[in-house]
């Protein structure tokens, strides 16, 4: 998974990303349409992005494409993409990283992963799990 990635993910273009970069992007804010990106990749609906984000679906609908998000939100969706970037690296399938989250997994006591994506901590849980698939390990 690279920051260019995950950047790239979201149809924003940048010449290269550092970690950096992805500081200053949260910190200037993405643009709303970024928040359409992503749900159109995890295959979910503005409603349950939205609960991910922390903010309320109503404010999300409100803004129009270009609209440039706060911080926190934009840091959120960040730190989401790089999760469903790094499915992409390990399941190299849309469809099948966007599945991945939404099944219920063991690792996480038959929760799906998707419903760890509102906190920082549920966001490690799930980079280090795809480690461990990466490598084979079983968790």
């Amino acid at each position: 998974m690279s920051y260019q990635a995950v950047l790239k993910e979201l149809g924003l273009k940048m010449l290269k990303a550092t970690p950096l970069d992805f500081v200053k992007a949260a910190r200037d804010g993405l643009p709303k349409k970024s928040i359409d990106a992503l749900a159109k990749k995890l295959d979910v609906s503005l409603s349950n992005l939205a609960k991910y984000l922390h903010v309320s679906e109503r404010t999300l609908q409100r803004y129009g494409p270009e609209k440039i998000l706060s911080t926190d939100i934009s840091d959120r969706i960040l730190q989401i993409t790089k999760v469903y970037t790094r499915c992409l690296d390990i399941f190299e399938d849309n469809k099948v990283a966007a599945a991945w989250l939404k099944e219920p997994c063991t690792a996480f006591g038959n929760i799906p992963p998707i419903d760890l994506l509102d906190t920082s901590t549920g966001i490690e849980m799930l980079l280090d799990e795809l480690t461990r698939l990466e490598y084979g390990t079983v968790s």
